[in-house]
């Protein structure tokens, strides 16, 4: 089982940063992670960064709800921990 889910949200046009996010997650030394990103509405780059087959797109499913889609991580997550990365 994984030890930790990492929560990234982020909201349309915001691509760059969270590029950025996700490649600070990618360089760390303890890998025993999942990654969640839950967009809150999406353009057509932010959609290429999700669907790289690194992260699991699991907001695409909560889009459009805002602040909810932490509790609903809170709610779905299986690991022991879990940590927000904002983008």
């Amino acid at each position: 089982m994984t030890a930790v889910t990492i929560v990234v949200p982020t909201i349309p046009s915001r691509h760059q940063l969270l590029e950025r996010a996700l490649d600070s997650i990618w360089v760390q030394t303890f890998t025993d992670y999942e990654v969640w990103v839950m967009p809150d509405g999406l353009d057509s780059r932010t959609d290429d960064l999700i669907f790289n087959g690194q992260v699991l797109p699991l907001g695409r499913r909560w889009q459009k709800w805002g602040a909810v889609q932490k509790l609903v991580a809170g709610y779905l997550c299986q690991t022991e921990f879990m940590a927000y990365v904002h983008d």
